[in-house]
């Protein structure tokens, strides 16, 4: 090993001009060392050869590391430094490696690219006289040499303009750091998982391959991606404002100012992976990603970045929980999973019978009733009669929502009208008061995702699945709402369907969000005539619905679904996300066999799914049958599909809700005819004399 002594002055002598600093390239390119080297004497090297540079190292401060992150990853991870004195920082180091890739966003922040000859240790950053290194080391997990070769199978868009978000499948990509478009080396890559990577189409792109590289493969794609516009289209953003200016992580964070239209990404703190919806060229939409820290508010273009004037603060902790319910005179209105029971405060075991009231889900948004927003579907404004539906002795209600109408945030049609989903400013409220209503009768209540969208297009009708833009944040926020209530279960999402411009496996992407991908979506408008918008976007998969709510604090149940509207459940065992506190349950929808006659008495996918149910208690779990339904036309006479799911809900101890308690003329699944829950023949009577002999 070299001495201090053995690296005199004159060895770098001849780098550095008059006027200039010490590059780190250029000390490196000079002289080698034949083993590896002690940090203080390579340091001291450096700050020896820089005292004949001028006024330039003269003016360098004394950089400050306070913290960094992520603590480990591979080769091409980006290590986000935060601090103090980084500007004129020209080199850093991670472990061994003196050629990582530097880049100073501002004086208290930078990123360091993992170099393909680094090893674990710790991080350092340096200018023509100062350097400073991260307290803890930087463990490296995966070396240049055992990254994977990457090959693209596919990608979508195939062609659009400077700005674009495309898609690429494929799989070996964990690691990969770039990604080219045609002759340009500069576009943005996201890494979603090993199957997937997003690129932007960068300014000054044009039409040709795409590449993605780790440092050590890279893979081209076998199609031509054709570049359609220029970024002289793009504009200079102006943030003019942000709010709020605090929050815990999934806070959604509303920008308003000009230029946004064409942005892509955004920033909270040094944090890079903020999902950013633009609702329009003067607003958009930041959602605070978790590895947030305080800091600068960030939008980005293919060409422009604008930082809001007012930082945003982070949290250590969510907004204190909303007062407490209204008293149940019984005191026990708690729901709680043991085993593959839920069981109230005492103890005893519980099975859930109730309905649906639907509403809040689709007329808030689509802009009716703004003084009730639940549309007065029970046949009286403010939500149904209470009383009639505990004289049916039912227990419970299920409550759909829309995320859009929840969270506030405008909308487009695809007619390409602006929505506000929540016309009367008071979504929020009303729901809180029907679920403090429901308790006050003593129910319990289930809140569902019913309807969602990603980007800014309205929830008028069921996707596929809930999306990273919205679903996260509207978990959040409910979860922080309800979670001082022990009567309230959070059904993550209502019906998934994967066989609609999806690619990959259905279940893993569904359960864990990795080995799939969508490119496409349905959307509709005022006018009910519904498109398939052919736009990739991102799944927020049950597992990051249930830590999105965990993270809040809350304990309540959670309900998770199967595919096919939540009506098969042949992977839900195999697949099923962890819930840390084990207070999950599963959520089926058995109505009658598709094209089946009236009578039919069995759901989808019989008789495996059945055993498919059976499995799934057994090992454990409850099961919620949150949606039944059946023949309601007047002069019908039984209904043999609720005969064969309430028998069977009794003999296994599963739980029944029926669609839906609301007064409309649907000759199926309608329970009522009137505000005072007269029952609908054939249906309605079923469902009411099931609840009444328990």
């Amino acid at each position: 090993m070299q001495s201090p002594a053995s690296f005199a002055t004159p060895v770098f002598g001849d780098v550095c001009q008059p006027g200039e600093s010490v590059p780190g390239s250029n000390v490196n390119a000079k002289r080698r060392s034949p083993a590896p080297l002690m940090v203080a004497a390579r340091l001291l090297a450096v700050l020896l050869a820089t005292t004949s540079c001028g006024s330039q190292a003269a003016a360098a401060r004394q950089q400050a590391i306070a913290s960094f992150s992520p603590a480990s990853g591979p080769v091409g991870t980006v290590i986000t430094l935060r601090g103090s004195g980084f500007t004129g920082s020209k080199q850093a180091w991670v472990g061994s490696s003196h050629s990582a890739a530097l880049k100073v966003l501002s004086d208290s922040r930078a990123t360091v690219t993992v170099p393909a000859d680094a090893s674990s240790g710790a991080v350092a950053i340096l200018n023509s006289k100062h350097a400073a290194f991260t307290a803890t080391a930087f463990a490296l997990t995966q070396s240049a040499a055992a990254l994977p070769q990457q090959s693209i199978s596919g990608f979508s868009p195939m062609s659009g303009p400077v700005g674009s978000v495309v898609t690429v499948t494929g799989s070996g990509f964990t690691g990969s750091n770039a990604a080219w478009v045609g002759a340009s080396h500069d576009a943005k890559l996201t890494v979603v998982s090993d199957t997937q990577v997003r690129v932007t189409i960068p300014a000054g792109a044009a039409s040709g391959q795409l590449a993605i590289l780790n440092p050590k493969h890279a893979a081209f794609s076998p199609q031509t991606f054709t570049v359609t516009g220029a970024a002289t289209a793009l504009r200079q953003q102006q943030i003019a404002s942000i709010s709020p200016v605090s929050g815990p992580v999934g806070t959604v964070i509303s920008l308003v100012g000009s230029g946004f239209a064409g942005s892509t990404s955004a920033s909270v703190g040094g944090a890079g992976n903020a999902s950013l919806v633009v609702l329009s060229d003067t607003a958009a939409r930041i959602t605070v990603p978790t590895g947030a820290a305080s800091g600068a508010v960030v939008i980005t273009s293919a060409q422009y970045s604008a930082t809001a004037a007012t930082a945003f603060t982070l949290s250590s902790s969510p907004p204190p929980p909303p007062p407490p319910p209204p008293p149940v005179p019984s005191g026990e209105l708690s729901l709680r999973v043991l085993g593959n029971r839920l069981i109230d405060a005492q103890g005893a075991t519980v099975q859930l019978r109730g309905v649906n009231y639907s509403g809040f889900e689709f007329v808030a948004v689509q802009g009716w009733s703004p003084a009730d927003p639940s549309g007065a579907q029970a046949g009286q404004g403010g939500g149904p009669k209470w009383s009639a539906i505990r004289a049916w002795k039912a227990n419970a209600v299920r409550i759909p929502l829309n995320e859009a109408s929840w969270l506030g945030y405008r909308c487009v049609d695809t007619g390409g009208l602006s929505h506000n989903p929540d016309p009367g400013g008071n979504y929020v409220a009303s729901v809180q008061a029907q679920v403090d209503q429901a308790t006050a009768a003593g129910l319990y209540v289930i809140v569902d995702l019913h309807w969602s969208a990603p980007g800014d297009s309205c929830p008028m009708l069921q996707t596929q699945m809930a999306n990273a833009d919205h679903s996260i944040a509207f978990w959040t926020s409910v979860a922080t709402r309800f979670k001082a209530y022990p009567n309230v279960v959070f059904e993550l999402f209502n019906e998934p369907f994967m066989d609609f411009d999806f690619s990959g496996d259905a279940w893993s992407y569904l359960m864990q969000g990795s080995g799939g991908s969508f490119s496409g979506y349905p959307a509709s408008g005022t006018s009910g005539v519904w498109k398939d918008i052919k736009q990739p976007w991102a799944i927020a998969s049950y597992q990051a619905l249930i830590d999105a709510v965990r993270a809040t604090g809350a304990r309540n149940v959670v309900l998770v679904g199967g595919l096919s509207y939540a009506q098969d459940l042949s992977g839900w065992l195999s697949h099923r996300p962890r819930d840390p506190l084990d207070q999950m349950a599963a959520a089926w929808h058995p109505y009658r066999k598709f094209g089946s006659a009236w009578d039919y008495p069995y759901p989808n996918f019989h008789p495996q799914v059945f055993d498919d149910a059976r499995a799934i208690l057994a090992a454990g779990i409850p099961l919620v049958m949150t949606e039944v339904g059946a023949q309601n036309t007047p002069g019908t006479t039984g209904a043999p599909i609720i005969d064969t799911m309430t028998q069977f809900a009794d003999q296994n101890g599963a739980s029944v809700l029926g669609w839906t308690w609301n007064v409309w003329g649907d000759p199926e699944n309608v329970l009522i005819r009137d505000v005072d829950g007269t029952p609908t023949d054939g249906y309605g009577k079923a469902m009411r004399d099931w609840m009444l002999a328990h």
